[in-house]
């Protein structure tokens, strides 16, 4: 609520977060034009969603998104003491999953000796 009232008192930031809009946009319909969907997170004139406007930030990189790089500036480092999980395998033994990649690239993990679909056979 704080950001989104600080868009209505401060012309600057308003005007930059309509920039990071038609920037999000112009992204996205570039990927896939989808009608009835303006934005995310809010954009243009509210805060809604932190993670869309970080997700911007990081993706656009520095200087497009002020609020998402003000959000991305209040993290801490959780990353510096390493992963967020422990293997559950040692490190070259196999656990028995493999990475399938038949879905045109996105990545989607299955039991190496089950079907392609992750179902039981």
């Amino acid at each position: 609520k704080e950001m989104t009232a600080r868009l209505e008192t401060d012309p600057e930031l308003a005007a930059a977060y309509r920039a990071a809009h038609e920037d999000y946009i112009t992204r996205r319909d570039a990927i896939e034009v989808l009608e009835g969907f303006p934005s995310a997170g809010g954009m243009p004139d509210r805060v809604k969603c932190l993670h869309v406007l970080v997700g911007h930030s990081l993706a656009a990189g520095p200087g497009v998104n002020p609020l998402g790089d003000e959000a991305i500036a209040m993290l801490p480092e959780w990353w510096a003491k390493g992963a967020c999980v422990t293997p559950c395998t040692p490190p070259g033994e196999d656990d028995g999953w493999t990475v399938d990649e038949g879905d045109g690239g996105h990545f989607a993990f299955r039991p190496v000796d089950g079907p392609a679909d992750g179902r039981s056979a």
